[in-house]
């Protein structure tokens, strides 16, 4: 790799920290994590990459087209940072105020109704990223979801079934047990509250992480 390409992923990686925050989605299987410029509503497409349209020359900013292309040429450098980026263990002030709407002040309702997660009415909050976190985060895969920055919907961290099978893989834990094969009740809460909490600790990651 020349300095050159170096330099321009780092680049790149600044301007989309500097433009886009993590937000959650709801839906779906398990619920993802997407990066934008702002909370999402109907008019999704002209506010995504907001601050970003340099990246897509010659197509018209907010366009759908425009999204589209944004999306496939930022996904390399995203995926790399999180590959890259370093943070250590520990409280970090995460910021949460991207999470509320701009105009009326509310938050997202993916957010509200989260259920093991609780956003409060603030501008940060205190967050504690944990080592099962962090290896989550170099495992969690991302990439363009169709004019999208964000997580895989169905399989956010590999191809296993279910993704708290891919969890306990990934933290060395062992697999479900008994006659059912199932998850106890305890570990099953465990584990979605570990990929609920992404929204945060991949916050964490993109505003404090270093290269």
């Amino acid at each position: 790799m020349t300095q050159a390409t170096e330099q321009n992923f780092k680049d790149v990686a600044a301007d989309m920290r500097r433009h886009l925050n993590v937000f959650w989605f709801g839906g779906g299987e398990v619920g993802m994590i997407f990066f934008a410029a702002e909370m999402p509503d109907e008019d999704v497409e002209t506010q995504q990459f907001r601050g970003l349209e340099d990246y897509a020359p010659g197509l018209k900013p907010g366009s759908r087209k425009s999204c589209q292309e944004l999306s496939k040429r930022l996904e390399p450098h995203l995926v790399r940072f999180f590959q890259e980026a370093r943070l250590d263990p520990g409280d970090y002030d995460v910021p949460i105020a991207h999470l509320r709407n701009p105009v009326t002040g509310v938050l997202d309702i993916s957010v509200r109704y989260m259920n093991y997660v609780q956003v409060p009415d603030a501008d940060t909050m205190d967050f504690t990223v944990t080592k099962d976190h962090l290896v989550l985060l170099k495992n969690l895969r991302l990439g363009d979801l169709g004019g999208m920055l964000a997580s895989d919907i169905k399989r956010p961290y590999g191809d296993m079934t279910y993704f708290a099978l891919d969890i306990a893989y990934l933290l060395g834990e062992p697999d479900p047990v008994g006659e059912e094969g199932y998850f106890s009740k305890e570990r099953e809460t465990r584990y979605e509250r570990l990929h609920e909490e992404m929204l945060l600790a991949a916050q964490a990651l993109w505003s404090f992480g270093k290269l």
